[in-house]
C-alpha cells in the first residue's frame, strides 16, 4: 500500500459525516440518553463557570484555578460609626483542583488492509460510522462518572428550606410528594403545589436556571400534568406547571446511582454548578499527525461540543483507530458562604427524594 495515509482518510470529511449524521437525527441506532451530561456540557453551563487559570507544563494541564467572592454577612454590618479606622475584611475564595491527562476514557479498533480502499470517501463512511458509535459509549461512560460526581458531591439546601409547607429536609435532601394524604374517602390525589414547593426550595437555596434530573416519577408528573389534567380537589395543574414550571428529565444512569448511594431519587442541578474541564492531545497544530502510517487530530461530539481525541495508526500490517476523551468535573466550593449564612454550604446541587412514586402504593 503506497499511497499515503493522508489520501486514503480526511479527518474533516470524518468530522463533516459525523455532523451530518447528528442532523439527521442519529439514524438508525440512537445511543442512550444522557440528559444530565448533555445539561453540563451546555453552551450556558460553561459560559457561567469562570476558569481563573489554567496552569500548564510539559503540554499537559497540571491544575485549574476557579475564584470566588464570599457574601458579607448581615452581622458584620456596623452601625454608627465614625471615624478612618477600617475593620472589614474582604475575601475572595481560591479553589484549585488538580486536573490527570492520564485519567481517560477510550475504545479501539483495528483494520485490516484489504479493508482500506483507495477511494477515500469509502474510508470516510466506514471509519465514521465505526467512531460515532465508540464515540456513543465512551460520552455514556463519561455520563456514568459525571453522575458519580454528582452524587459523592450534593450540597446542603438553605437553612429555611424546610420552612416550606409540606416538605422536608432530611440529610441534605429534599423531601417532596407528587400526591397528598388520603381524604375521607381514602384516595390520594395529586399534590398541586409541587412545582410551588420545588421552585420556592431552588429560588431559597439561590439556584438560577436549574434541571432536575433523575427517576421517572417526577418526569411522569409533570407530563400529566402538561396534558392538563385537574386535581380532583380544584387545581389546575397544567396551569401550575406554566406558573411554576420546573424541567424534570428522566436520567437513568443518575437515577440508579442515587437510589443505590442515598435513597434518593433526583438531583437539581443549576447553571454553574459543574464545571466540565476537557483536554485533547492534539489541541495544538503542533501534536496533529498527518502522516504516511499515523495521522491525529482533535474531533468533536457533535450533540455536545465534547473533544475527542483521534489517532490512526499502522504498526504493523493493520491499521489500529483510537478514539479517546479526557473530561473531568469540577463543583463549586464548600466555603462559597461564610459560616452562619443562610445558604452555607449550598452549591446549587442538591438531592431530592419525590416520594409515593408507585400509583399504587398511592392509594390508601
Amino acid at each position: 500500500m503506497s499511497t499515503v495515509l493522508c489520501d486514503l482518510v480526511d479527518i474533516n470529511a470524518i468530522q463533516a459525516r459525523l455532523d451530518a449524521v447528528h442532523l439527521d437525527g442519529g439514524k438508525h441506532l440512537m445511543g442512550q440518553p444522557t440528559p444530565v451530561l448533555d445539561f453540563v456540557m451546555s453552551q450556558e453551563n460553561k459560559a457561567a463557570f469562570d476558569i481563573e487559570r489554567e496552569m500548564t507544563r510539559d503540554g499537559k494541564i497540571k491544575g485549574v484555578q476557579l475564584r470566588y467572592e464570599q457574601a458579607f454577612l448581615p452581622s458584620e454590618v456596623q452601625s454608627n460609626g465614625e471615624g478612618c479606622d477600617a475593620t472589614g475584611e474582604y475575601c475572595q475564595v481560591w479553589e484549585s483542583y488538580a486536573f490527570d491527562p492520564t485519567l481517560n476514557e477510550y475504545m479501539d479498533f483495528k483494520l485490516g488492509v484489504g479493508e482500506l480502499k483507495t477511494n477515500p470517501e469509502e474510508n470516510t463512511a466506514v471509519i465514521a460510522q465505526r467512531v460515532r458509535l465508540m464515540m456513543q459509549a465512551i460520552k455514556e461512560k463519561v455520563h456514568a462518572n459525571l453522575s458519580d460526581f454528582i452524587v459523592s458531591n450534593l450540597g446542603n439546601w438553605s437553612s429555611d428550606t424546610p420552612d416550606i409547607e409540606g416538605v422536608s429536609v432530611a440529610a441534605n435532601i429534599l423531601n417532596v410528594n407528587t400526591t397528598l394524604p388520603s381524604d375521607s374517602n381514602a384516595l390520594r390525589v395529586a399534590n398541586p403545589i409541587l412545582f410551588q414547593q420545588l421552585q420556592d426550595a431552588l429560588t431559597m437555596s439561590g439556584y438560577g436556571s436549574t434541571g432536575i434530573f433523575g427517576g421517572t416519577e417526577l418526569a411522569s408528573y409533570v407530563k400529566r400534568a402538561s396534558a392538563g389534567s385537574d386535581s380532583v380537589i380544584g387545581y389546575n395543574l397544567k396551569d401550575a406547571l406554566e406558573q411554576f414550571g420546573v424541567a424534570a428529565t428522566y436520567d437513568r444512569i443518575l437515577a440508579g446511582k442515587l437510589a443505590a448511594a442515598l435513597s434518593a431519587t433526583n438531583a437539581a442541578v443549576g447553571i454553574g454548578s459543574i464545571a466540565p474541564v476537557g483536554w485533547s492531545l492534539y489541541d495544538s497544530d503542533g501534536a496533529k499527525l498527518n502522516l504516511a502510517d499515523s495521522v491525529a487530530d482533535t474531533i468533536y461530539d457533535p450533540a455536545t461540543g465534547m473533544k475527542f481525541e483521534f489517532r490512526m495508526t499502522r504498526d504493523c500490517d493493520d491499521w489500529k483507530i483510537v478514539v479517546r476523551t479526557r473530561y473531568q468535573f469540577f463543583g463549586l466550593p464548600e466555603n462559597r458562604y461564610k459560616t452562619g449564612h443562610p445558604l452555607e454550604g449550598t452549591n446549587n446541587l442538591g438531592g431530592i427524594n419525590i416520594n409515593c412514586d408507585n400509583q399504587q402504593s398511592c392509594i390508601a
